[in-house]
Parts: C-alpha cells; structure tokens; sequence
C-alpha cells in the first residue's frame, strides 16, 4: 500500500488534517493520527513526515484533547526509526523543547496507552543527544519513575484484588519504565566512556602494566 499512499498524497492530506487540528473534531483528528501512526512505520514516510514540519504540528495537538494521546504513539514511531530521529535533533531548539515536554507530559498526565508511548518514545530517543540532554533538564528521571511509583501493584499496604486487565497495563507499565530507564543509563555510559576516550586514553597508553577496556579503545 506504500505505492498507493503516495499516489494519493496521503501524508499531505494528514498534514491539512493537523495543520486545521484545532478547527476539527477532537474524534477526527485522533482517527487521523492514528492512520498517521501507521503511516510512520515506514522509514521513508517518516522522514518526509519530519521534513514537512510534522513534529511541530503533532506538539501543537491539545494535551487535554483525546487526540494527545495517540501522539505518544506517533513519536514511539518516529524514534524507533533512527534516520527520522536525526532529522529530528536537527529541527529548532524551541521545537525540541517542547517536544520533550509534551512527550513528559503525557508520561504524567495521559490515558495508559499514552503514557505508553510516551515512554517507548524515549527508550528509543535517549541515543539522541538532544534528547537525553533536555530529559535531564527538565526533570524527566523523576517524572518517569513517577509513572510507576503509584500503581496499585506496587504498594506494600494494598490489599486491593486487581482485574486481569489492570494486572496486565500494570507489568506493561512496569516494563516500559524499565526499558527506558535501562536506555537512559546506557545512554550516560556511552557519554562517559566517549569523555575518557577524548580526556584520558592517550595518558593511560603511556603508563606500563594498564589494561584498558575494550569500550574505551
């Protein structure tokens, strides 16, 4: 179908949709992004969608509308696709800005399955410097831990007897949390070992007896 949505513009039509958000159904425009979710799967139309100013658009989408919460989903797309997340970091500083604080707002704030998104996205976008980076200035560990800390399946004193259901999106949260808390650490190991490869390997090669690892060759 990848032929065909091109044929038909398809993105372009998504764009109008976003562009006139405010203007529209919150239900259209949450059936949009949805179609646009699927849309960003592919590595090509994910980059188009980027060149085009799309991120702007999807951080323009009212956090309290229901639309918000598939933009957690779009932005899971759109890092997990590594070439679209470059074109990402190269976009305004305002832009990211605000990015990374609509993506921790929905963390805090959304429906499960956007907090979901929301933190998928930043599994896959804590290799990304600028990312990482605003993660940490805006509080972002916290607020992450945050979405774990108050479910139901992790107090000691409850005695509450959870559905199926609720068992199932608390292990689900749980091991989004974790899964991004896993990415961020190895995302500061990664800085670090890049510091001492820059500060302190030509030192250390001239010392005798002084094996050093591998990962800062």
């Amino acid at each position: 179908l990848l032929k065909e949505t091109y044929e038909n513009r398809s993105l372009d039509l998504v764009l109008r949709y976003l562009e006139g958000a405010r203007n529209h159904d919150s239900r259209l425009i949450f059936d949009v992004l949805k179609y646009l979710a699927g849309l960003l799967v592919h590595r090509r139309l994910a980059l188009d969608f980027v060149a085009a100013g799309g991120v702007d658009l999807l951080i323009r989408i009212e956090r309290d509308s229901l639309a918000s919460v598939v933009v957690g989903t779009c932005l899971y797309y759109l890092a997990y696709n590594a070439d679209a997340m470059e074109g990402v970091c190269l976009l305004p500083e305002q832009t990211l800005n605000e990015l990374v604080h609509y993506a921790l707002w929905l963390l805090e704030h959304s429906y499960e399955s956007g907090r979901a998104g929301s933190s998928m996205f930043f599994t896959h976008a804590f290799q990304f410097r600028p990312v990482l980076e605003r993660f940490d200035d805006y509080d972002g560990p916290r607020r992450l831990f945050n979405y774990i800390s108050t479910l139901t399946l992790l107090q000691e004193d409850s005695d509450n007897v959870l559905s199926d259901e609720h068992l199932y999106t608390s292990m689900q949260a749980i091991r989004n949390t974790c899964m991004a808390f896993r990415s961020y650490m190895a995302a500061h190991i990664f800085v670090k070992v890049e510091h001492l490869k820059r500060t302190h390997v030509s030192r250390l090669q001239c010392l005798r007896d002084i094996v050093i690892p591998s990962c800062v060759h």
